[in-house]
Protein backbone atom coordinates (compact mmCIF):
# COMPACT_ATOMS: atom_id res chain seq x y z
CA UNK A 1 0.00 0.00 0.00
CA UNK A 2 1.52 3.44 -1.13
CA UNK A 3 1.39 6.06 1.00
CA UNK A 4 -1.68 7.97 -0.11
CA UNK A 5 -3.93 5.02 0.16
CA UNK A 6 -2.70 4.76 3.70
CA UNK A 7 -3.15 8.44 4.67
CA UNK A 8 -6.10 8.80 3.25
CA UNK A 9 -7.58 5.30 5.55
CA UNK A 10 -6.25 6.90 8.11
CA UNK A 11 -8.06 10.23 7.93
CA UNK A 12 -11.82 8.42 6.90
CA UNK A 13 -11.01 6.57 10.41
CA UNK A 14 -10.92 9.67 11.95
CA UNK A 15 -13.71 11.57 10.21
CA UNK A 16 -15.65 8.48 11.43
CA UNK A 17 -14.73 8.53 14.64
CA UNK A 18 -15.29 12.16 15.01
CA UNK A 19 -19.14 12.14 13.75
CA UNK A 20 -19.65 9.08 15.76
CA UNK A 21 -18.95 11.18 19.10
CA UNK A 22 -20.74 14.28 18.16
CA UNK A 23 -24.19 12.45 18.20
CA UNK A 24 -23.33 11.03 21.44
CA UNK A 25 -22.46 14.83 23.04
CA UNK A 26 -25.51 15.78 21.82
CA UNK A 27 -27.95 13.46 23.36
CA UNK A 28 -28.99 13.52 26.73
CA UNK A 29 -30.73 10.68 29.33
CA UNK A 30 -33.59 11.02 31.59
CA UNK A 31 -33.11 8.95 34.65
CA UNK A 32 -35.99 7.14 35.76
CA UNK A 33 -36.39 7.79 39.52
CA UNK A 34 -39.41 5.64 40.41
CA UNK A 35 -42.40 3.62 38.30
CA UNK A 36 -45.66 2.39 39.05
CA UNK A 37 -48.08 0.37 37.06
CA UNK A 38 -51.25 0.38 37.05
CA UNK A 39 -53.72 -2.65 35.06
CA UNK A 40 -56.20 -1.30 32.32
CA UNK A 41 -59.39 -4.20 32.61
CA UNK A 42 -61.49 -5.23 29.67
CA UNK A 43 -64.56 -2.86 29.21
CA UNK A 44 -67.62 -3.22 27.31
CA UNK A 45 -67.47 -6.53 26.45
CA UNK A 46 -64.12 -6.07 24.83
CA UNK A 47 -61.25 -8.42 24.71
CA UNK A 48 -58.79 -5.57 25.19
CA UNK A 49 -56.48 -5.23 28.42
CA UNK A 50 -52.83 -3.29 29.00
CA UNK A 51 -51.30 -1.33 31.65
CA UNK A 52 -50.61 2.55 32.52
CA UNK A 53 -46.90 2.86 33.34
CA UNK A 54 -46.05 6.12 35.49
CA UNK A 55 -42.75 7.21 35.56
CA UNK A 56 -40.86 10.15 37.23
CA UNK A 57 -38.27 12.13 35.67
CA UNK A 58 -35.91 13.97 37.02
CA UNK A 59 -37.66 17.56 35.89
CA UNK A 60 -40.41 16.60 37.44
CA UNK A 61 -42.86 15.39 35.03
CA UNK A 62 -44.64 12.09 35.04
CA UNK A 63 -44.43 10.22 31.51
CA UNK A 64 -47.31 7.97 31.32
CA UNK A 65 -46.92 4.87 28.45
CA UNK A 66 -50.15 3.24 28.11
CA UNK A 67 -50.46 -0.43 26.09
CA UNK A 68 -52.96 -2.36 25.01
CA UNK A 69 -53.17 -6.10 23.23
CA UNK A 70 -55.89 -6.79 21.19
CA UNK A 71 -57.02 -3.66 20.08
CA UNK A 72 -58.46 -3.02 16.44
CA UNK A 73 -57.39 -0.30 13.77
CA UNK A 74 -59.20 2.70 15.46
CA UNK A 75 -57.35 5.61 17.27
CA UNK A 76 -57.87 4.94 20.59
CA UNK A 77 -58.36 8.38 22.81
CA UNK A 78 -57.68 8.69 26.05
CA UNK A 79 -57.92 10.35 29.51
CA UNK A 80 -57.28 10.49 33.20
CA UNK A 81 -60.77 11.09 34.81
CA UNK A 82 -61.70 12.32 38.23
CA UNK A 83 -63.09 9.71 40.53
CA UNK A 84 -62.94 5.76 40.31
CA UNK A 85 -64.04 4.07 37.42
CA UNK A 86 -67.65 3.52 38.90
CA UNK A 87 -68.08 7.13 38.50
CA UNK A 88 -69.02 9.67 35.85
CA UNK A 89 -66.12 12.06 36.88
CA UNK A 90 -65.00 14.77 34.56
CA UNK A 91 -61.48 14.79 32.50
CA UNK A 92 -58.57 15.92 34.49
CA UNK A 93 -55.90 15.06 31.99
CA UNK A 94 -56.15 14.58 28.30
CA UNK A 95 -53.44 11.46 27.05
CA UNK A 96 -52.03 11.21 23.77
CA UNK A 97 -54.41 8.64 21.48
CA UNK A 98 -53.28 5.23 21.27
CA UNK A 99 -52.38 4.77 18.04
CA UNK A 100 -53.67 1.37 16.02
CA UNK A 101 -50.65 -0.17 15.11
CA UNK A 102 -48.46 0.26 18.16
CA UNK A 103 -51.24 -0.16 20.90
CA UNK A 104 -49.15 2.15 22.63
CA UNK A 105 -49.21 5.79 23.36
CA UNK A 106 -46.72 8.13 25.71
CA UNK A 107 -47.96 11.56 27.48
CA UNK A 108 -45.64 13.93 29.32
CA UNK A 109 -47.72 15.32 32.35
CA UNK A 110 -46.79 18.34 34.61
CA UNK A 111 -50.22 19.62 35.24
CA UNK A 112 -54.03 19.24 34.96
CA UNK A 113 -55.92 20.45 31.62
CA UNK A 114 -56.98 23.76 34.01
CA UNK A 115 -53.41 24.40 34.01
CA UNK A 116 -52.83 22.87 38.35
CA UNK A 117 -49.31 21.46 38.88
CA UNK A 118 -48.96 18.04 39.24
CA UNK A 119 -46.32 16.00 40.54
CA UNK A 120 -45.66 11.98 40.46
CA UNK A 121 -46.00 11.72 43.80
CA UNK A 122 -49.34 13.39 43.86
CA UNK A 123 -49.96 11.49 40.80
CA UNK A 124 -49.56 8.62 43.29
CA UNK A 125 -52.59 9.40 45.33
CA UNK A 126 -54.87 11.06 42.80
CA UNK A 127 -58.39 10.40 42.65
CA UNK A 128 -58.60 9.61 39.20
CA UNK A 129 -59.07 6.35 36.47
CA UNK A 130 -58.10 5.86 33.41
CA UNK A 131 -60.58 5.19 30.47
CA UNK A 132 -59.06 4.05 26.91
CA UNK A 133 -62.21 4.79 24.49
CA UNK A 134 -63.15 3.13 21.09
CA UNK A 135 -62.17 6.13 19.11
CA UNK A 136 -62.98 9.98 18.59
CA UNK A 137 -66.32 9.81 16.85
CA UNK A 138 -67.47 6.48 19.20
CA UNK A 139 -66.34 8.27 23.15
CA UNK A 140 -69.43 6.33 24.61
CA UNK A 141 -67.72 3.08 24.07
CA UNK A 142 -65.05 2.66 26.90
CA UNK A 143 -62.71 -0.72 26.19
CA UNK A 144 -60.51 -0.70 29.02
CA UNK A 145 -60.40 0.90 32.73
CA UNK A 146 -58.69 0.79 35.21
CA UNK A 147 -58.64 2.84 38.91
CA UNK A 148 -55.12 4.83 39.03
CA UNK A 149 -53.43 6.54 42.49
CA UNK A 150 -55.95 6.41 45.74
CA UNK A 151 -58.54 4.79 43.99
CA UNK A 152 -56.52 1.97 42.83
CA UNK A 153 -54.62 1.88 46.27
CA UNK A 154 -58.41 1.40 47.97
CA UNK A 155 -59.09 -1.56 45.92
CA UNK A 156 -55.99 -3.51 46.18
CA UNK A 157 -56.81 -3.12 50.21
CA UNK A 158 -60.17 -4.91 48.94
Amino acid sequence: MNLKKISLLLFLAAAFTFMSCSTEDTETTEVALRTKVYTLDSADNAAISGTATFTEKEDGTTTILLSLTNSNNDIHPAFIYLDDVSSTGAVAITLAPIECNCEESTTEVSMLDNGTPITFSELLFFDGNIRVHQSASDLETVIAEGNVGINAINEEAK
